[in-house]
């Protein structure tokens, strides 16, 4: 028996998990979050929030991809915008819709995005086992942060984690850009 070849690049894999696992803890967890935080009353509406998100996540990503940004740059800032409205989430409940709006966009954006790219790299014999990948890493890196979420904070302070998050994602995001777009730091020259 031959040696199967892996169908995508680890690193492209393990990126995705990481975008996940940094970014989508408090939007998976939206449901126990805005009841503690906001009161069951309002569990409905997040989901509607992130349901009109996810409906505007096509627009979203044909507008960043005319931008012509490296893949992982482009994830790094969809992951932002799954964590940048869960900064104000705690102060009111209109702010934690917003939260859900935006995490509804940027999750839903971000997994097409990816599911793209590895499509895209894979062998057309092998495109189906790349997207299994492509969404296993995503779920593994989506169950580690519901799991460290609430070991690490109580939803009050939830703001935060979420801005620590928000801030290693934008340092990733610079360092990125700036090796893959400065001409100093050896990336491509822009036109």
């Amino acid at each position: 028996l031959g040696r199967r070849q892996l169908s995508v690049s680890p690193p492209l894999l393990a990126a995705g998990g990481a975008v996940m696992l940094l970014a989508s803890g408090p939007t998976l967890l939206a449901v126990p979050l805005t009841t503690e935080l906001h009161g069951r009353a309002w569990v409905a509406g997040t989901a509607v929030a992130f349901s009109l998100g996810c409906l505007l996540s096509t627009l979203a990503v044909e507008t960043v991809g005319r931008m012509k940004l490296p893949a992982v740059l482009r994830w790094s800032l969809w992951g932002l915008g799954m964590l940048v409205g869960w900064i104000f989430a705690p102060v009111h409940a209109v702010a934690l819709l917003a939260a859900q709006f935006l995490a509804g966009l940027a999750q839903t954006a971000f997994e097409g995005d990816m599911d793209a790219r590895v499509a895209e790299e894979a062998p057309r014999q092998g495109v189906t086992t790349a997207l299994a990948y492509s969404a296993s890493t995503r779920a593994l890196g989506g169950s580690v942060a519901v799991k460290l979420l609430p070991m690490l904070v109580a939803a009050p302070q939830l703001d935060t984690v979420v801005s620590a998050a928000v801030l290693v994602l934008g340092v990733a995001a610079l360092v990125i850009w700036a090796a893959t777009s400065l001409p100093r730091f050896g990336g491509r020259r822009a036109a």
